[in-house]
C-alpha cells in the first residue's frame, strides 16, 4: 500500500535510499523533480522494481537494495517504494 498525505504540493521529489546504508546521508539520492505526482510515482516504482529485478528475487532485495522514495513540496512523504513493494510480494504470497 502507498504512503501518502492528504493534498500534497508539487514539486514532487524522487529519491533513491540504499535500504543497507539505511536513512543517513550516504543513504539517499536525488533522482528526480517531478511536476506530476503521477510522474514522480512511476520514477519511483521503476526504480524500486529495477533494483529487486537486479536482485534476482524480492526475499534478496529487502533490506539490502535500493528503492524510490517520493516526497511533496513541503518534504513530507507521499509514496514509499519499500512499503509497496512489501504489500506486493505479500499479495503474491497468498496467490494460489
Amino acid at each position: 500500500m502507498a504512503t501518502r498525505t492528504s493534498n500534497p504540493q508539487p514539486p514532487f521529489r524522487v529519491d533513491v535510499v540504499d535500504q543497507f546504508e539505511g536513512h543517513c546521508e550516504d543513504g539517499y539520492g536525488l533522482a528526480g523533480s517531478y511536476d506530476r505526482l503521477e510522474d514522480a510515482i512511476a520514477e519511483a516504482r521503476r526504480i524500486t522494481e529495477t533494483a529487486i529485478k537486479e536482485a534476482g528475487s524480492y526475499k534478496q532485495w529487502d533490506g539490502m537494495g535500493d528503492a524510490g522514495l517520493v516526497y511533496d513540496a513541503s518534504g513530507k512523504l507521499v509514496w514509499d517504494g519499500i512499503k509497496v513493494a512489501e504489500a506486493e510480494h505479500k499479495k503474491k504470497s497468498r496467490s494460489p
